[in-house]
């Protein structure tokens, strides 16, 4: 039309000299377009195509999180504080009722960095993950077109649920359980390699989300409609990970206060959060009433119902377990969050993440007829998600200074706690950590007593009343230390050294920062806690040495006194000072 229309003679010129260029260059560099092609694939093009559109569209919903990234909830109490703390002990500790195993491996690796790095690391991290969804989307394993594996990755991210989703480990636990959908959907393993590699996502993905109890049903599935060896293999591994993540669970789900599942609320949450997907905020301008649920109950029961039919008739199995996996992980949430209503009814957060994932990517799958039924709910959630559900868009959370914060406390006091976003009032979320502090505090006694090549005892601070006594021992590491050592302090009675009154073995500030965790020439002062209530009357002495728990005699580091060089009898460092008990 356009080469026809009056007025447009220049574009019309423009136009035949580009093809006319056109015509020229291409035969003249097709060898090289031919070997470009050949470089990017159609599969990787597609993914491509897909991963910088997904980062597009989570720029536009959480811009900060490229520029300005923040520590969310959970990301600073637990998993930056408990891999600070507690080191390589943090991967294996539970929380909220089941293991982060992946999540607390990237916070206990991020700890080795700049304190201060942390929230870039962490959304950093968090992208790439949904980036390694999308990769697995686009693999030879799961027998898609690319048209359709390109709507499954968008769907990540073009759905109505809140952004909390994104950028934070804390709802790994969400995003991986993904990836058992993915699984349970895959084609089989064509070699040893391809079955290695299912097992390792199986049982690391597994052990970093809740959902593992209930979508092992899933691979019951599979090894049902295969009946293949690699498919009992990963039904077996999946119940086995199931248990281990059940083993803590029964806690959360027992919580006192829950709601009976036959509830008005619970009816209204499952309403709620399902018209969520398909109409966004506008949902809670709706005031339910007893014909509006059993309205919307039908609704519910008809789609979900009618897809899968629509599954079991054309022998679908994919879109059966994508459906399956949704539903189980959408009941789980809400009966979880049976006890807490307020967040049941308006959380659209990671809770609801997998179901309205999954029912996206069901019907992205599904091939209903006429293409209508298929087309209109589908463009129903994009449209939510892409004009009413503005909160999600444009989100920028308030700037609580982290690096100014840490660096405020790095090398200058030995413990802080930084507040952390979501901000409420009161302030409810904050990251602790330990400071590397490198200038001795004031003291009252001055030593100077080496154990082995680590560790040097600088001096000690105590306070007595009638029935304690508080001792404050000052340490500096001397090096990079690979064990962790524990130190031990006597109360002995001077006229029988060998007479022990009182005795503690300690690991550093309360098992809490273990000597691995030292740096070259840092000051840890620690304290140490006595009663005395149980003394008789007479002056005392305290003594203190460090040991290697993991050593099959306890042998104790050498002490040495540095202003003697007299090695120490049985490598103990004697306190000149007394107790006295009146």
């Amino acid at each position: 039309m356009l080469l026809y229309a009056p007025g447009h003679g220049i574009l019309v010129s423009f136009h035949k000299e580009v093809f006319i260029q056109l015509r020229s260059w291409v035969p003249a560099n097709l060898p090289r377009l031919v070997t470009l092609r050949r470089v990017f694939s159609p599969v990787l093009l597609s993914f491509l195509v897909c991963s910088i559109l997904v980062t597009v569209i989570l720029y536009w919903r959480h811009p900060d999180a490229f520029y300005n990234p923040q520590l969310w909830a959970e990301d600073g109490t637990r998993f930056f504080s408990n891999a600070f703390l507690q080191g390589s002990q943090s991967l294996v500790m539970p929380f909220a009722g089941y293991f982060h195993t992946l999540a607390r491996f990237v916070a206990w690796l991020v700890s080795w960095l700049p304190a201060d790095e942390a929230p870039r690391w962490y959304a950093l991290a968090s992208w790439a993950l949904l980036i390694c969804i999308i990769a697995y989307v686009f693999s030879a394993r799961l027998p898609f077109g690319l048209g359709t594996k390109l709507l499954l990755g968008l769907a990540l991210v073009a759905t109505t649920v809140d952004n909390e989703v994104f950028f934070n480990l804390a709802n790994w636990a969400t995003l991986t359980s993904l990836f058992w959908l993915l699984l349970s959907i895959s084609s089989e393993p064509h070699s040893r390699l391809q079955w290695l590699f299912d097992v390792l996502l199986l049982v690391l993905t597994g052990l970093n989300s809740p959902f593992a109890v209930c979508l092992w049903l899933l691979f019951l599935l599979r090894w049902y409609m295969r009946r293949t060896r690699p498919s009992l293999s990963l039904l077996v591994l999946s119940l086995a990970v199931a248990a281990i993540q059940f083993w803590n669970m029964p806690a959360r789900i027992n919580a006192g206060n829950a709601l009976p599942v036959w509830n008005e609320v619970f009816i209204d949450a499952v309403l709620y959060r399902f018209g969520f997907m398909f109409v966004g905020e506008q949902i809670y301008h709706l005031q339910l009433t007893d014909p509006l649920r059993l309205l919307g109950l039908s609704m519910l029961g008809l789609g979900y119902g009618g897809l899968f039919w629509h599954a079991v008739r054309q022998k679908n199995w994919s879109l059966w377990s994508v459906l399956a996996g949704g539903l189980l992980a959408g009941l789980l949430s809400l009966y979880v969050l049976r006890q807490t209503p307020g967040i049941l009814i308006y959380s659209a957060g990671r809770h609801f993440f997998i179901p309205a994932v999954t029912v996206a990517w069901g019907l992205i799958l599904s091939d209903i007829k006429p293409k209508f039924w298929r087309w209109l709910p589908l463009g129903m959630i994009w449209m939510a998600f892409l004009f009413l559900t503005p909160s999600n868009k444009n989100q920028v959370l308030p700037d609580l200074d982290w690096a100014g914060k840490t660096a405020e406390c790095v090398g200058t006091r030995p413990a802080c706690r930084i507040p952390i976003n979501p901000v409420v009032d009161p302030p409810a979320w904050f990251a602790t950590m330990n400071s590397h502090v490198f200038r001795a505090p004031v003291i009252s006694n001055t030593l100077s007593v080496q154990f082995g090549e680590q560790i040097e005892l600088v001096g000690y601070d105590w306070e007595e009343t009638a029935t304690t006594f508080d001792l404050k021992l000052v340490w500096r590491a001397l090096g990079k230390m690979q064990t962790d050592y524990k130190f031990f302090v006597h109360v002995f009675n001077p006229n029988d050294p060998t007479q022990i009154l009182l005795q503690e073995d300690l690991m550093p500030l309360g098992w809490q920062y273990p000597t691995s965790k030292w740096v070259p020439k840092e000051i840890i002062a620690d304290q140490v806690t006595f009663s005395l209530a149980n003394l008789p009357p007479g002056e005392y002495q305290v003594r203190a040495g460090w040991y290697d728990p993991n050593s099959p005699t306890l042998g104790r580091l050498t002490a040495h006194d540095l202003s003697s060089g007299k090695i120490l009898q049985d490598d103990l460092a004697i306190l000149p000072s007394k107790i006295v008990v009146p």
